[in-house]
């Protein structure tokens, strides 16, 4: 669905927190391929993306009142697709450590209850490892591999060459590598692999 040019996104997010569903539709279908282009990325499988964007424009409209306050929706929602994710994978890993019988699969990653563990707290360490980051490297680092822009759409996004947002990315990897080595726990780089 194409969307309509009558709407800016401001208004278009106001008509949405009234409970206009036709401009909840053209919301939908604005965002709709970015954030499933995004999840897709980070969980991997095709069934699960598109329920969790589902998940995703389902919790826009219940909260659909907060609309008017937010400021910056892209981020907003890219929060929220991240907490979908992270809790999908929650749902997956947490409840083999209830089972009295571990998957053998499991069993041979070598993980323990306390790397489980660590790996609830490791996306905050990455988050702020990442604001360490000089301020362009950082937007680039970002925009590419957490909201899964092409190295073109940073470019344009950030008005520098497709080069220069390859070269920031390469870079803000390297330093992050080196910077989160210390958690060289399976868990802690299973999870730090997804990122980087």
């Amino acid at each position: 669905m194409a969307p309509d040019p009558r709407y800016d996104e401001n208004e278009l997010l106001k008509a949405v927190a009234r409970g206009d569903e036709t401009a909840f539709r053209e919301l939908v279908g604005k965002y709709w391929d970015k954030m499933y282009s995004n999840i897709l990325y980070h969980c991997k499988q095709g069934l699960l993306a598109e329920e969790l964007t589902q998940d995703l424009f389902m919790a826009v409209w219940q909260n659909r009142e907060q609309l008017q306050e937010i400021r910056q929706f892209d981020a907003w929602l890219y929060t929220i697709a991240k907490n979908l994710v992270l809790g999908a994978f929650r749902k997956k890993v947490l409840p083999l450590l209830d089972s009295d019988n571990f998957d053998p699969y499991f069993l041979d990653d070598g993980l323990t209850g306390v790397d489980l563990l660590e790996l609830k707290d490791l996306n905050s360490v990455l988050n702020n490892e990442i604001g360490q980051l000089p301020a362009q490297m950082q937007q680039a680092f970002r925009l590419h591999r957490i909201q899964g822009l092409s190295h073109e759409e940073v470019a344009k996004r950030m008005n520098i060459s497709r080069f220069s947002s390859q070269t920031y990315v390469a870079r803000a990897t390297v330093m992050l590598r080196a910077r989160l080595s210390q958690y060289n726990g399976k868990a802690g780089f299973s999870f730090f692999s997804l990122f980087l």
